[in-house]
């Protein structure tokens, strides 16, 4: 939720019915690959870590009624056991200025 303020970025599904350690966002103003590549000390992904390798979007993103293009701008962020708020904190930090910008 940290990054909502940002209007370019979109939470998708339910905040209250979904795992408590992941989150599917879609940045409007920029592709997935490019984001990714904008931000190589950060882990996160294009898609499910069940199929993260396929080149498509995401089977489920399409099938919540989110568009190929929106799709195609869309990562998963997962907390791990020993990720802290310190952390998290960067990563914020870190995508809201760059996305002032």
């Amino acid at each position: 939720q940290g990054l909502e303020i940002v209007d370019s970025v979109c939470i998708n599904g339910s905040i209250k019915n979904r795992l408590p350690n992941t989150t599917n966002l879609t940045f409007k103003s920029i592709g997935a690959k490019e984001l990714m590549s904008s931000f190589p000390a950060f882990a996160f992904s294009t898609g499910s870590a069940c199929s993260s390798a396929l080149p498509e979007p995401s089977h489920v993103l399409r099938a919540m009624g989110i568009s190929e293009e929106d799709a195609k701008k869309t990562v998963r962020f997962s907390l791990g056991k020993f990720t802290t708020e310190a952390e998290i904190r960067i990563v914020l930090d870190t995508f809201k200025n760059r996305l002032k910008n």
